[in-house]
């Protein structure tokens, strides 16, 4: 399924709005095994030492990461409205649009966005470049319109132009509760571990209306293909965001996404409200020509696992298994266990082909000194 982060970038982010993270970032968290000196959903990054110092975190923010967590426990359902607008610093176009966005937990979403009807022909934005500090002058677009479905087994988009429905599956391990292990976690809050294990966060400041402003840097580099960085204007009551906005890797576009309107944890109103007596999550029933979309076979990520574990897992998943003497150790309980694969995680790799694990040897024991 990480074959979608390259093929369906904006649809992630799409997702990730609309609550729809269906996508698992890791399929070595599915072997329900810990990796040793690492994180339960193997998130050390390749070729780094498990050893590595903790990353300082300020006690504010660590305060709203833990009042985010607790707030987004507490969420069942979730339905508002929200506008897309993209900055291209290439063709200096701002494309608008909007929609609605529903969410009932643990794993079904849905997300209607239409073209912005109020865009006028010739009608240009300017906003201050952070940065420079000059102004930018856009012209306004209408963006075309987007459906997406989720029914916490297949991630659907509909083509409303063509009559067609991308259907992409969601592998068993990905489902459920692991929604917060999407690409894009930021209408949640995760647990502060697994936050800050992730990304490299810091609190900006806080407004005269009393939100909190956050930025965050993708330590993941399933995330970091996706965006540079990211903002997140966070209620200091809800702790629900109003705005997200993320930098893509080229530094060429700008996305930024404005929530309004959320209700929590009140799906029967909405849903009748909306559909009626009809199911939110079902799909158009004719004149749809269904595409079943494969993804191909990746290589699980098991840096930080003992050497056996790490073996088992990429055996499993039909590759062939080489181990390489690295580094002794720099402390003795990461002996043996896996600082580098290759290719790395997350990598095409057909079944059959193989796979090198680079594992800490014995760390080196001190001779003792003579007097």
């Amino acid at each position: 399924m990480v074959q979608l982060v390259a093929r369906l970038k904006s649809a992630h982010i799409f997702i990730c709005v609309s609550c729809i993270l269906c996508i698992a970032a890791s399929t070595a968290a599915a072997q329900g095994q810990r990796p040793a000196g690492g994180n339960a959903t193997g998130g050390n990054k390749p070729g780094a030492r498990p050893a590595a110092p903790e990353e300082q975190v300020s006690p504010a923010l660590l305060k709203v990461l833990q009042k985010w967590e607790a707030s987004s426990k507490k969420i069942n359902s979730l339905e508002g409205e929200h506008e897309r607008i993209v900055y291209d610093d290439v063709f200096f176009t701002a494309k608008r649009s909007q929609g609605r966005f529903y969410y009932v937990a643990p794993d079904k979403g849905r997300i209607d966005l239409l073209g912005n009807r109020d865009v006028k022909a010739g009608t240009f934005t300017t906003i201050v470049d952070p940065k420079t500090k000059k102004e930018k002058r856009y012209k306004v677009q209408s963006d075309r319109p987007e459906r997406w479905i989720c029914n916490g087994k297949s991630i659907y988009q509909i083509n409303e132009t063509e009559k067609t429905i991308d259907q992409f599956e969601i592998p068993p391990e990905a489902r459920g509760k692991n929604i917060i292990n999407g690409p894009l976690p930021f209408l949640f809050g995760m647990p502060v571990k697994d936050t800050l294990d992730r990304f490299s966060m810091k609190l900006m400041g806080v407004d005269q209306g009393g939100r909190f402003w956050i930025e965050a840097f993708p330590k993941w580099r399933q995330d970091a293909a996706s965006y540079k960085s990211a903002q997140i204007i966070l209620s200091n009551k809800t702790y629900l965001p109003s705005a997200v906005r993320l930098f893509d890797p080229a530094g060429t576009k700008t996305t930024t996404f404005i929530f309004n309107n959320i209700q929590v944890n009140k799906a029967g109103s909405w849903v009748k409200k909306f559909f009626g007596n009809a199911d939110p999550f079902q799909l158009p029933q004719k004149g749809y020509t269904i595409i079943e979309k494969k993804p191909a076979q990746r290589v699980p990520s098991v840096v930080g696992f003992y050497w056996k574990d790490a073996g088992k897992i990429l055996e499993k998943s039909g590759y062939v298994v080489k181990y390489k003497q690295g580094m002794k150790a720099g402390n003795e309980k990461f002996t043996y266990v896996v600082y580098n694969q290759t290719p790395q995680r997350f990598a095409p790799l057909p079944k059959g082909k193989e796979v090198t694990l680079t594992v800490y040897l014995p760390a080196a024991k001190e001779k003792p000194q003579r007097n």
